[in-house]
């Protein structure tokens, strides 16, 4: 893995931390149960997850995809090295 990919994955599981921590300590405060408040946290933080995984796929597979961009820059530059259209 590249080190960009790495700081990408630490700053998710950092913003997943964070919400669960929050929900945690929210539902505790209004009163549920430590087990409830545990419960409560890690639904939060799947669902950020969640979340951020489907983002991450929707902008790597949808219309304009970084990877479309490159491959279209790749073949404009090898048409036009080569004369071709």
């Amino acid at each position: 893995m590249h080190t960009v990919q790495v700081l990408t994955l630490l700053l998710a599981l950092s913003g997943a931390l964070n919400i669960a921590f929050a929900a945690g300590l929210t539902a505790r405060l209004a009163g549920a149960g430590p087990a409830q408040a545990i419960l409560t946290a890690a639904g939060a933080r799947t669902g950020w997850q969640q979340l951020r995984l489907a983002a991450t796929a929707a902008r790597r597979t949808g219309p304009w995809s970084r990877d479309d961009d490159r491959r279209e820059r790749l073949r404009t530059a090898s048409s036009a090295q080569t004369g071709t259209a």
